[in-house]
């Protein structure tokens, strides 16, 4: 009984986290990437939680951003994410994928993806989840823009320094996922 109230919780958050980047009901696999609503600086990303009354977190990007980046959200095995793309390289079929923050139940196994690395814990309503950030595995920029993508691609470190978590949130240490047990026979 209490896992299926967690399990309609969140349901629930996730859905309003889809309709708070505007998303509605399309699919992650459909949602296309959308330029940010401000210039790069703080900025609070979805998903909305408590009614859709804040973020989880937010972080700051460099001014330096200007308009020149997107971001996309949805939902994905049990969590939710956030991407970051170099606007030209993406709008020019390029890629421009900068990086991704995901969150994920701590009983999902995240360290299959390709270039993952773990960030913290996050406590929300007394339900745990891991923080993760996925980088990029190729080259995501053409030739004549790659001082621009290869800058913000440095920004990563400093942009992960400045996140900030919302009231309601806390901060924990990472849950290693549990590991998949062999099959049964």
């Amino acid at each position: 009984m209490e896992r299926s109230i967690l399990a309609l919780v969140l349901a629930l958050a996730l859905a309003l986290a889809l309709a708070a980047c505007g998303r509605g009901d399309e699919t992650a696999a459909s949602a296309q990437p959308t330029a940010a609503a401000d210039k790069a600086g703080d900025i609070t990303l979805c998903p909305t939680y408590d009614n859709g009354k804040g973020g989880y977190f937010s972080v700051t990007l460099p001014a330096s951003w200007g308009d020149n980046y997107l971001t996309e959200c949805g939902a994905n095995d049990g969590g939710y994410y956030v991407s970051f793309y170099e606007k030209t390289d993406h709008d020019n079929g390029l890629g421009g994928f900068l990086f991704m923050l995901e969150v994920f139940p701590t009983d999902y196994d995240y360290t299959e993806l390709p270039e993952y690395q773990a960030i913290c814990g996050l406590t929300v309503d007394g339900a745990n989840y891991n923080l993760i950030a996925e980088l990029p595995t190729d080259v995501q920029f053409a030739n004549e823009n790659a001082d621009l993508y290869r800058s913000m691609s440095n920004d990563f470190s400093a942009i992960l320094k400045s996140l900030t978590f919302s009231k309601g949130v806390t901060r924990t240490e990472v849950i290693a996922p549990a590991q998949a047990s062999g099959s049964e026979s």
